[in-house]
């Protein structure tokens, strides 16, 4: 049986169409009265809905005309009500970021295909702010489609908002999963909720347990994995031998054996997850203000850099070996890893999440230094 997502009306000829005597007049006719998320373009003629949706529910967000007490969402009853965490736990600081947003930025509404988010400042003197911010998206719904005729309707058909979605997790927290990350706007970390850890370890032991990986487990570990790359962007290192390897038994159509490295990777990866689950500060994700500069700079005989944060500068001349050894764009790569190492040596910010800015005139070894693998 079709699920309410995917229901449709299909007509067919099935002789004909077995037969190859398909034509204009006994042709397939579908009629779509969901869009099923198991067809490819569907998602993308989702967003075009649904992104209009959350751009609507941003203006209503900034609307201060709007009173949500005197013009009410249809949904206002279903709403659960804002749960604040305890005041005995402390907010968490946040460091500059790179860009600059106007002060009067206080709130905003996104979304991805039929998830959407609504973040709004909770202060004393933002309280219409946070009555607005409770309904936004869901009258911006209610705007946009038609409302329903109940027993009416020629096709019978659910509300266009999830209300069972609304009453479990449709209210403002200041916890809330989203996208599969626990995020703690308190606390400013972003973490992997426990279930998903719990998986993805179980799945990680299994397969070094195994003597042996179908492709298909491979292909699933090294989504879930990518996953978690996106709090910790420095694991995509250790992602190299399992994309090798999933690509030689997706190719191959066979199974795949873990050699010594691999199973090395697995376990650090094991380091990795538990990490995710005990939260990532979200200061280390967003793009920050650098809180060091330094300048490097390679030639034929020698490298050498300069901080004016530290007030540093260092060289180094190359051996005869050496200038033979390595390239111009290697001898660039090196003298911006060993300018990281000496700079931080001698950084003397405050700050518990330090973000170094170093700059290099080889676009390669900026490249190598933002994404390597082996």
């Amino acid at each position: 049986r079709a699920s309410t997502a995917a229901k449709c009306i299909a007509m067919w000829f099935l002789d004909d169409m077995w037969k190859g005597e398909a034509s204009e007049k006994n042709s397939v006719g579908l009629v779509l009265t969901r869009l099923p998320f198991g067809s490819s373009p569907a998602p993308d003629k989702f967003c075009t809905v649904s992104e209009t949706v959350f751009d609507l529910g941003g203006d209503l967000l900034a609307c201060d005309e709007w009173d949500p007490t005197a013009l009410p969402s249809p949904y206002a009853d279903v709403i659960p009500q804002p749960k604040r965490l305890d005041d005995d736990i402390p907010f968490g600081a946040a460091e500059e970021a790179d860009v600059s947003l106007d002060e009067s930025c206080v709130g905003g509404v996104d979304g991805y295909i039929d998830d959407g988010i609504t973040v709004a400042l909770d202060t004393p003197e933002t309280t219409g702010l946070i009555a607005r911010a409770a309904q936004a998206v869901a009258m911006a719904l209610f705007l946009i489609f038609r409302p329903l005729a109940k027993a009416m309707e020629a096709i019978n058909r659910p509300d266009i908002l999830s209300v069972r979605k609304m009453l479990a997790e449709g209210g403002l927290c200041e916890v809330v999963t989203f996208l599969g990350w626990l995020i703690n706007t308190r606390l400013l970390t972003v973490a992997l909720p426990e279930e998903k850890y719990i998986a993805y370890s179980n799945q990680i032991q299994e397969c070094l347990a195994a003597r042996r990986i179908s492709g298909e487990t491979l292909k699933s570990l090294v989504g879930r994995l990518n996953h978690v790359c996106f709090v910790i962007p420095d694991g995509r290192h250790f992602m190299s031998r399992l994309r090798s390897l999933e690509k030689a038994s997706a190719d191959s159509n066979k199974f795949a054996t873990l050699d010594d490295d691999t199973r090395a990777d697995l376990r650090l990866w094991l380091v990795f997850l538990k990490s995710a689950r005990d939260g990532i500060s979200i200061n280390r994700i967003v793009f920050r203000k650098p809180t060091l500069q330094s300048y490097s700079d390679a030639s034929e005989f020698g490298i050498g850099g300069y901080s004016p944060s530290t007030g540093v500068a260092w060289r180094y001349e190359f051996t005869d070996e050496q200038q033979l050894a390595f390239t111009l764009n290697c001898k660039e790569y090196i003298g911006v890893v060993v300018d990281s190492v000496i700079q931080s040596q001698y950084d003397q910010s405050p700050c518990p999440y330090p973000c170094y800015l170093h700059w290099s005139d080889s676009t390669s070894s900026i490249g190598w230094m933002r994404k390597s693998n082996f």
